[in-house]
Formats: C-alpha cells, structure tokens, sequence
C-alpha cells in the first residue's frame, strides 16, 4: 500500500504541476492577444483620427495617405497661346503682313500737275473742271523714278480753239497723245490721203470728257510731267 500511495502521490503532484503550467501558458497567451487587440485598437483610431482631419481640412494630408478625390492619373498640361500657335498649320500659322503701300503720286497732286500742263500748253483756253484718278503706276526707266497716272478728266473750252494732237494709226483712226497744245491750223491731206496727224476743233463753253494718262518723273524737289520721253 505504501507503493501504492507514493506512486499515486506522484502522480497529483505531476498533474497539479501540469495545471499550474496550462494555466500559466493560458494567461501569458491571453495577454499577448490583448497587448495585440489594444495595438490594433489604436492604430485603428489613429486612422480614423486622420481620416477626420483630411475630410475637414482637404489640405492636411497624412504622409503615405491620399485624398479621396485624388487621381493617379498625370495631370493634363494646361493649353496655352503658345502651346496653341505650335499646333497650327505652318502655312496658316504666320504673322499678317501688312502690305506696303505704293509710293506714288496722290490723287490730289496728279489733279494739280494735270490742271497746271493744261493751263501752260493751252496757253488758258482750256480748264480741267473735273478729275478722278483711277490707277497709277511705278516704272523705271533708263534710271529714272516715274509713275504713271491714269485718269478721267473733263475739260472746258474758254476760247474757240484747234487743240491736241492726233495721230493717225493705219486701220484704227486717229490717237490723242495727250497734250493740249493749241495750233493755228490743221495739216492738209496730200492726194486725197488723210495727214500723219490732227487737232481737234474747240468750241467755247463746250465741255469734252477725257481719259490718258500722265507720265511723271521724281526730281529733288518733287514730281514733275516727264518730258522728251
């Protein structure tokens, strides 16, 4: 019985031993499972804490977090004038160039020339009453700056004349030339041929519509009619 005892004896100490063990195992797991849940308690309310602060205040972001309405995509470049002429066609893409304008005479000063070769060649039987302008041209003759004016005029006779000259051109009549020189008679025809050239007949108080044209040459001290040309 004594055998019995001491063996039995050993064995409860044992057992207890191997309870109190359990339970010490049982406790230290328990607490590291609690030490884990409250650390992750925190860190939970911590995030939430942040979460507050960004939704409050959309400038306050936490390193490693990003706001809600934050995109990963690249930002789109903002267009501009520059960005904008680079893309346009070349051909289209150039400055306008104002056009020079030519440099002539104006209307004004070809009027006053023109009435001044009519008063000088008609000697004052014939005066420019009306004037427009209606082309002009630049040329560059032998050296020389002239310009051509184009024009409709009318004339009115002051004295009864024999003015201008005409010449004849084969199969199209007779030319005006342009001048207003005034003659005392007209050429004859020779064998019943009509003459190189005539004048025209004017009457006083008559009127006559005219188109020609001026020729002008540049001088130091402005434009004049170009003469021996």
């Amino acid at each position: 019985m004594g055998f019995n005892f001491w063996k039995y004896a050993t064995f409860a100490i044992a057992g207890v031993i191997l309870v109190g063990i359990g339970v010490l195992i049982g406790k230290v797991v328990n607490g590291q499972k609690d030490i884990a849940f409250r650390n992750d308690t925190n860190s939970l309310n911590i995030q939430n804490a942040e979460l507050n602060r960004s939704s409050s205040n959309p400038s306050l972001v936490t390193k490693g977090s990003k706001p809600a309405n934050m995109s990963n995509s690249t930002p789109k470049p903002v267009a501009t004038a520059a960005s904008n002429a680079a893309t346009l066609d070349p051909q289209k893409n150039v400055s306008p160039q104002t056009e020079t304008p030519m440099v002539g005479v104006s209307a004004a000063l070809s009027e006053k020339l023109l009435r001044d070769k009519i008063q000088n060649e008609s000697k004052g039987r014939i005066k420019l009453i009306n004037f427009s302008k209606t082309n002009g041209q630049e040329l560059n003759i032998l050296g020389m700056s002239l310009y051509k004016v184009e024009y409709n005029g009318q004339i009115v006779f002051l004295e009864d004349c024999l003015w201008g000259n005409f010449r004849l051109i084969l199969g199209q009549g007779y030319e005006w030339k342009g001048d207003f020189n005034i003659y005392e008679s007209r050429l004859p025809s020779i064998m019943g041929m009509p003459p190189p050239e005539t004048h025209e007949t004017g009457i006083k108080g008559k009127t006559k519509d005219l188109k020609g044209n001026l020729l002008l040459e540049k001088t130091e001290k402005g434009w004049r009619e170009a003469t021996g040309l």
